[in-house]
């Protein structure tokens, strides 16, 4: 788990430089790594940030505005409502694809009737629905660990990655504002963790 990870790191700081020391060698070195994880994948920025304000227990400007309810309606608004959508994006900038990743569809059906069927796109768009749903369901998946969904499988690895490199844009913006959903709904605690 990432937030593991990141406390090796912190101890690791602390113990080889004492805590105040520790904690600026700490900061630089943990910041110097997200941006280098973030820029390979993006949609890992918002899950790093997540863990590590878990380890350190310090809450940016940014989170403490994520946290706010009214944050995931106009997150989802982004992603789903009215012509200037994402989604509305997603759709435009591959109108001529006529093939599009449909092998999640099974696990998007099962989401809709699942407890967190809220953070799906609440309009189905038929063959579209696998590529819409699938950085959802994965952001879901990390952050609520929804091994009931059976989404750490490896074979759906391969369609959510297949899912991501049809559109990487769709995929990152998707991911990065379900994990703020998340933090506005209240289902991502914050809490310092040792």
């Amino acid at each position: 788990e990432w937030t593991d990870a990141i406390n090796l790191v912190l101890n690791q700081c602390n113990g080889s430089y004492g805590n105040s020391a520790g904690e600026v060698v700490f900061n630089s070195q943990i910041e110097r790594r997200i941006q280098e994880i973030s820029s390979q994948n993006p949609s890992l920025r918002s899950i790093l940030e997540i863990a590590k304000t878990k380890t350190t227990g310090i809450i940016s400007k940014e989170f403490k505005i994520f946290q706010q309810s009214f944050m995931d309606n106009i997150r989802a608004k982004q992603l789903f409502v009215g012509e200037d959508s994402l989604v509305q994006k997603l759709l435009r900038n591959n109108a001529d694809t006529e093939v599009w990743p449909s092998n999640l569809i099974e696990a998007v059906n099962n989401a809709k009737n699942g407890e967190f069927s809220n953070f799906l796109c609440p309009v189905s768009y038929d063959f579209h629905d696998s590529v819409i749903n699938a950085p959802i369901l994965l952001a879901l998946s990390a952050v609520m660990e929804l091994s009931a969904h059976k989404l750490n499988n490896p074979d759906l690895m391969s369609e959510f990655k297949s899912s991501q490199e049809f559109d990487h844009d769709w995929f990152s913006e998707a991911f990065d504002l379900t994990v703020a959903r998340c933090l506005a709904t209240g289902l991502i605690h914050i809490t310092r963790e040792s």
